[in-house]
């Protein structure tokens, strides 16, 4: 490679890393998912304990959102973990067995076979799952309470947050298997440069 093309690379890898840093950095800033969903969580029970909507009708749309928060949630992880791989590579296009001591480690350790979610996303899924277990338990004992009731089609919304949960659960499953398969694809297709 000439020297000029070999500056060219250079220079279109350095800012391929920084965009890709930057790309990590927007999907850890979006502190305003977990406040979103905590606000529409508490505005959505609020309308049901004054009957504005139905109890069992909030109680399922919060489980949707919570639903729709976690999956952003691996979502991001994803594109985190897509990302560090992709720096790790050009890392490994400038770094030598020497850097491994002078700089850092990591460029020469191995992929990990399964994404990993880093403690910042284990925490905002961690929130989504509890607000999900709290409303859930609140609605089974708010609810449940009495039975006895005869069942008629109004009533059987009560069972509306249960199989919505079901649903987001089949959703969530899909959707991580999904983003596993692509994690396995990139670090098979893509393993970075080997070690000098």
């Amino acid at each position: 490679m000439s020297q000029p093309e070999n500056e060219r690379r250079q220079e279109f890898l350095i800012s391929m890393y920084n965009q890709t840093w930057n790309n990590i950095n927007r999907h850890i800033n979006v502190i305003w998912q977990p406040i979103g969903v905590l606000i529409a969580a508490l505005g959505l029970l609020s309308f049901g304990e004054k009957n504005i909507i139905n109890f069992d009708v909030a109680t399922a749309l919060i489980i949707l959102f919570c639903g729709w928060f976690i999956a952003h949630v691996y979502d991001s992880s994803h594109w985190f973990n897509r990302n560090l791989i992709i720096i790790t590579n050009i890392e490994k296009q400038f770094l030598n067995d020497r850097d491994e001591k002078e700089i850092h480690y990591f460029f020469k350790k191995p992929f990990p076979e399964k994404e990993m979610m880093i403690t910042h996303f284990r925490l905002q899924r961690m929130l989504g799952q509890g607000i999900i277990i709290v409303v859930l338990f609140y609605h089974f004992i708010t609810r449940f309470d009495n039975v006895n009731t005869p069942l008629t089609l109004g009533s059987l919304l009560i069972f509306l947050p249960y199989l919505t949960l079901i649903g987001v659960l089949n959703y969530l499953k899909t959707h991580i298997d999904s983003i596993n398969s692509k994690y396995q694809e990139l670090i098979k297709k893509s393993p970075g440069k080997e070690s000098e």
